[in-house]
């Protein structure tokens, strides 16, 4: 797996030395990241701005696998002038297989967790809160001669590009990617059950549906006060915790607003109190896996 910062996308992608297999072969992935790029170019411009993306990409060896029992099909990528995928082209084909209840599949798995690392990594060091702004993913297999696979699921995430975003400027961008680099180190140093679940929560959707962000909250929130997870992030008997970690609110409030929520005492979710926790959330992990501290009004 690798994650890769930059501005020019196209240029990354078209690049000899990037090496990339599926941008190579995949008319689909080819033409999601063309469009992003010239999309977000075309806003950044109104804005005197140059958009800075993140590439996550998974090149993952499997058993080799026959698809022989009507797992796999060769279809048009475009019929009657519709494309049948994004950026199908009319006289070409394309390899399209479906997982089927008894038939033959890789046995693969994506890795989510690390990709929650990378994710939370650029929070902590960005300091921002919010959702992850999925840009565009792609996933394929690649066949015995070399041609891209297609399958339902796309899996493997690809260029994203945060919705919050801070201004950089490019003396310091350097130093940020040392920065990053380190955090990601430690925070996979860490990996396991307990730490996995923290990292995993602070990813979430991008959705206003009051339900998902309540039980986000809950999730959260248990996550960092869970016995093992306090340990890691040394913070003992957080919930009794009078002086605010970041944002506006301190531990103990937080711990009553969830027990508001838990016990349907609340009307909709107070997006400030999702706010602070995650802020408090950043902070913690950011003593553990940073250098640098971010101080927040109290």
């Amino acid at each position: 797996m690798k994650a890769t910062i930059l501005s020019d996308l196209l240029g990354y992608f078209e690049n000899d030395t990037t090496e990339s297999i599926h941008y190579a072969i995949d008319v689909a992935l080819r033409t999601s990241v063309e469009r992003t790029y010239r999309e977000s170019v075309g806003q950044h411009n109104q804005k005197r701005a140059t958009p800075l993306f993140l590439v996550i990409e998974e090149d993952v060896g499997v058993s080799p696998t026959e698809l022989s029992g009507g797992e796999c099909y060769r279809i048009d990528e475009s019929v009657e002038s519709e494309a049948m995928i994004d950026g199908g082209r009319e006289g070409e084909r394309m390899l399209m297989a479906f997982r089927t209840v008894d038939g033959s599949w890789p046995d693969y798995e994506p890795d989510r967790h690390i990709i929650n690392v990378v994710l939370t990594a650029i929070k902590i060091e960005q300091n921002i809160t919010g959702y992850v702004h999925q840009k565009c993913e792609s996933a394929c297999f690649v066949s015995t001669v070399g041609e891209a696979v297609r399958y339902g699921a796309d899996l493997t995430t690809q260029p994203v590009q945060l919705d919050v975003v801070s201004e950089i400027e490019p003396s310091t961008l350097a130093q940020k990617a040392h920065s990053l680099q380190a955090i990601i180190g430690a925070m996979t140093w860490d990996l396991n059950g307990i730490t996995t679940e923290v990292f995993d929560s602070v990813v979430r959707e991008k959705t206003h549906d009051d339900a998902y962000l309540r039980l986000w909250y809950l999730r959260l929130w248990e996550t960092i006060a869970d016995k093992g997870a306090k340990k890691y992030l040394g913070c003992k008997q957080l919930e009794n915790w009078s002086d605010v970690v970041a944002g506006k609110r301190t531990p103990k409030e937080l711990k009553r607003y969830r027990n508001d929520i838990a016990h349907w005492h609340t009307g909709k979710i107070d997006y400030s109190y999702l706010d602070d926790l995650e802020k408090t959330t950043l902070e913690l992990l950011r003593r553990r896996y940073a250098t640098t501290r971010h101080e927040e009004s109290k």
